[in-house]
């Protein structure tokens, strides 16, 4: 979690800095009317621009210094890189600057290899790669060009295509006697032909014929492994920034799409007060988070774990290139008739995005590109265990002294000493009655309790980052889900706002384990819509006499208390007038009915209050203030709450299955949803750490608790739903099945990933909350 706000602060400040300039740059030289006469006029090269760019520093950003250029990491080029697609800058960016950029600097010392350095540099030459036999190809076949050699010297022969058409020069992939080569090439050489195409932006590409083209021996620039290499290295590098570009392009489209929306109005409204509109635009922006997540998490393995980089960088080109063409078809759709017109800058987004999706390798091939890649390593680190044994610190200070990887070796040593090997079920099993509080009072005896509470009552006092490296051990040891609410939701409240009297009273019980609580808010016809509650509580001297019904009460037939919201005023707004009160289960008056869910679980209930009288002193917080009182429950719980953990762990149940069935194997690895979901679970990662990275570096989080709830609850339903698909009949089967070493309930599974798009706010609701945060106010 270090590496991971360090790197946030540290490309922040880069990109601050480059991208404040690169606004200059684009407001004086650069605009969307220049974008429309590329597309018009069919323009091939700006020299004059490109000229401009290199004085910037831009085209030899990725060089080291002693190649002349300024080292500057794979992220700033990304950064840039959306910068200029938010700006549809056609000029070749990604193709002519980059590309030939991280060759070079992948390719062996040599003289030629410098030269053409300090060419690029200072755009004297205009470089770019050739390297694809046939279109589509996203991993060097070599096979499109061949190197013989006669007596006079070196000569090619073959085909490359998809070649940006404003190159001076090509850096050649080719094969001789089917080793890889590559070889400078001239565009004036002899024996050279070039087809031109135009593509939908204006821009041109080349299919490039070389017939007995001689070139001499000093053009060639690597051989055998070291080519390879070099070639593979710089591929990825261009796909990250590639899709970088394309996120911002989409972007940029987006942003657009939403101001037309609020200022076109019809049938009275404008067109973002629709909930159809305004639920697509909250799709369309949850894929462009997770985009931008993605190639960012690739600049950063890029960095740190380039053994993973190859996969990380296929993942960012899917997701971004998906991205760019479904944002601009469905911006074109929510435009109406306006998007299919010439006037309407959609339509120039949209061209954007046919040119650059397919370029270095388009979704599909990605994706699949991916699963092969990851489906050949362990499972993700970010959920990964096996930390060495150590100590057990003896305090709450000594727990929070320690590294975050000395934090995580202890913690996982204490796991396997005192937790049952019996419970390593994190998805299907949940902790309850004597269980629960069994598995409560240990943690609490061994002084590993309530990591976010303060130390003075009672708690480890953990800051932020080790209360989520605390959940992320328990998650890669496979902890059963315990339903905390005690610790979790309502002592953090009860601190800020109980009296002293009522902390002494409930928090020692809730530490210990000893007390089970539920949560009292929802009503039959106030779920998501929670402020139009009707359960009432009267005053009447000293009690408060409490009538109405609480359902979906989660664990309540096993909780000996209940925290709840009940009406006790009448306001003009519905969030007013609502109190939170401290209830005893066993008071007369409370009748508990358990609801038997699908799956056979009575883990939800309904509570009926009769005339139950309360004691006024159960009051939390202020008179018909508990609106604002549950409100403020936010912080790690809600991180913790959206972490990718049970879809991880769903993922790896199902990569346990496919080793273990054959069967499913076969049907799962040409499966196009597999490779998909592997890559949506590896960019949501990404997003779930630059989430808590922003968290830990203090800045306010808001919409982004949605965000998260969203897609790690939609993404754990899709991968059951796909686990469902490849079992076949053995997905009806109740009970657990043998699939090699593991033991899975498929049935059970499938039935714990329903619920959780309804609970905590339903994904409807989400989306109107992110929807409001998109869409100007006028709108609402």
């Amino acid at each position: 979690m270090n590496q991971v706000v360090d790197a946030l602060e540290e490309r922040q400040e880069v990109e601050r800095m480059l991208l404040d300039g690169a606004q200059q740059f684009l407001q004086a030289r650069h605009s969307l009317q220049r974008a429309r006469c590329w597309r018009s006029e069919g323009r091939r090269f700006d020299a004059r621009l490109w000229s401009a760019m290199g004085e910037c520093g831009w085209l030899g950003m990725r060089l080291p210094e002693e190649l002349g250029g300024f080292g500057l990491p794979l992220s700033a080029a990304a950064a840039l890189a959306a910068r200029l697609g938010a700006a549809l800058l056609p000029d070749p960016f990604v193709g002519c600057a980059v590309a030939p950029a991280a060759l070079l600097a992948a390719l062996p010392a040599s003289d030629l290899r410098d030269a053409l350095a300090g060419e690029l540099v200072d755009g004297a030459q205009v470089l770019t790669l050739a390297w694809q036999a046939q279109p589509g190809e996203i991993d060097p076949g070599w096979s499109g060009v061949v190197l013989a050699r006669d007596a006079q010297g070196l000569v090619l022969d073959g085909t490359c295509v998809a070649v940006e058409g404003a190159a001076d020069q090509w850096l050649v992939a080719a094969s001789e006697d089917g080793q890889p080569r590559l070889v400078r090439v001239a565009a004036q050489a002899a024996g050279v032909r070039r087809d031109a195409q135009l593509r939908a932006d204006g821009s041109a590409m080349d299919t490039l014929h070389f017939d007995a083209v001689r070139i001499s021996a000093d053009a060639l620039l690597a051989t055998g492994a070291a080519a390879r290499r070099a070639l593979g290295v710089a591929l990825d590098e261009t796909r990250v920034v590639a899709a970088a570009y394309l996120a911002g392009l989409a972007e940029a489209a987006l942003d657009s799409t939403a101001a037309y929306l609020a200022q076109r109005v019809q049938f009275g409204q404008p067109l973002a007060a629709l909930q159809t509109v305004r639920h697509r635009v909250v799709d369309l922006d949850l894929q462009k988070r997770l985009a931008f997540a993605s190639w960012r998490k690739a600049c950063e393995i890029h960095a740190a774990v380039p053994y993973d980089f190859a996969a990380a960088a296929s993942a960012a080109k899917a997701r971004c290139s998906e991205l760019a063409l479904r944002a601009t078809r469905e911006a074109m759709q929510l435009h109406g008739a306006m998007g299919y017109t010439e006037e309407a800058d959609i339509g120039l987004f949209a061209d954007a995005a046919l040119r650059h999706a397919p370029a270095f390798g388009n979704a599909p091939a990605h994706r699949r590109r991916f699963a092969a890649l990851a489906f050949g390593r362990p499972a993700a680190p970010e959920l990964r265990g096996g930390f060495p044994a150590g100590p057990h610190p003896a305090t709450p200070d000594a727990w929070a002294q320690l590294s975050d990887s000395e934090f995580a070796a202890r913690l996982e040593a204490w796991l396997q000493a005192h937790y049952p090997p019996e419970w390593r079920q994190p998805i299907v099993l949940r902790l309850r009655g004597a269980a629960e509080r069994d598995w409560l009072g240990t943690l609490h005896r061994h002084g590993l309790r309530a990591p976010g509470i303060a130390r003075a009552h009672g708690g480890m006092g953990l800051p932020l980052r080790k209360q989520l490296l605390y959940k992320q051990v328990f998650d890669a040891h496979g902890v059963a889900r315990v339903l905390d609410m005690g610790s979790t939701l309502l002592a953090p409240i009860l601190i800020r706002y109980g009296t002293a009297e009522q902390q002494a009273r409930f928090l020692p019980g809730i530490l210990r384990g000893e007390e089970v609580w539920c949560q009292g808010y929802s009503e039959p016809g106030a779920g998501s819509d929670l402020a139009s509650l009707r359960t009432r509580a009267e005053r009447r001297g000293d009690v408060l006499i409490v009538n109405g019904q609480k359902i979906w009460t989660s664990h309540a037939n096993n909780a000996s208390r209940i925290f709840m919201l009940v009406r006790t005023g009448q306001y003009e707004r519905k969030q007013q007038g609502i109190s939170l009160l401290l209830v005893d289960l066993n008071s007369p008056g409370i009748t508990v009915r358990p609801i038997v869910n699908m799956a056979g679980d009575d883990e939800f209930c309904e509570v009926f209050f009769d005339n139950v009288e309360v004691p006024a002193s159960r009051l939390l917080g202020p008179l018909d203030d508990g609106w604002n009182v549950a409100k403020s429950l936010l912080g790690v719980e809600r991180l913790v709450n959206g972490s990718p953990a049970l879809a991880q762990q769903a993922f790896n149940y199902l990569r346990q299955m496919l080793d273990a069935a054959p069967d499913m194997r076969a049907a799962a690895l040409p499966n196009d949803r597999l490779a998909q979901l592997a890559c949506e679970l590896h960019d949501f990662h990404g997003l779930y750490a630059e989430t808590c990275a922003v968290a830990l570096a203090g800045q306010t989080l808001d919409a982004e608790y949605s965000v998260l709830k969203l897609v790690s609850t939609e993404l754990f339903q899709k991968i059951v739903e796909l686990v469902m698909d490849l079992a076949a009949e053995r997905g009806a089967v109740n009970g657990a099945q043998a699939f090699g070493a593991v033991n899975i309930d498929l049935h059970r599974l499938y039935m714990v990933s329903r619920p959780g798009t309804i609970y905590g706010g339903a994904s409807e609701v989400q989306r109107d909350i992110l929807a409001r945060s998109l869409l100007p106010a006028k709108t609402r």
